[in-house]
């Protein structure tokens, strides 16, 4: 795995859609539901790789590689650390340009 650590990251982030949890505040949800999930997340982090770390210097990607986490990417719950799924959403809706209602069901999935 090229990002061991969003890989670990993304199997709990899984298992806490899909199974029963003092954590969750919510009932788990189907298998399928949580795939779509899971894949708007890949979508997200595969878009913040590319445009955030490809003009890293070749010999600090292996670094980038290995700690690169969601924590170091959307740090807290402060507004600003929303901006970077902002500049996501954005890019969303003009490459991509997205329907209302995709953009609301990626949003619904990585909010979880």
């Amino acid at each position: 795995t090229v990002y061991p650590t969003l890989a670990l990251e993304l199997q709990a982030f899984n298992k806490f859609m899909t199974q029963p949890s003092t954590q969750s505040q919510e009932d788990p949800i189907r298998p399928a539901t949580a795939n779509v999930y899971l894949r708007h997340a890949k979508l997200f982090l595969g878009w913040y790789v590319h445009s955030h770390h490809q003009h890293h210097q070749h010999q600090h990607q292996s670094d980038n590689m290995t700690s690169l986490s969601i924590y170091s990417i959307i740090p807290n719950k402060e507004k600003e650390s929303a901006q970077t799924l902002i500049d996501f959403v954005m890019w969303l809706r003009s490459e991509r340009q997205v329907s209302a209602a995709y953009e609301a069901n990626f949003l619904r999935g990585l909010l979880k």
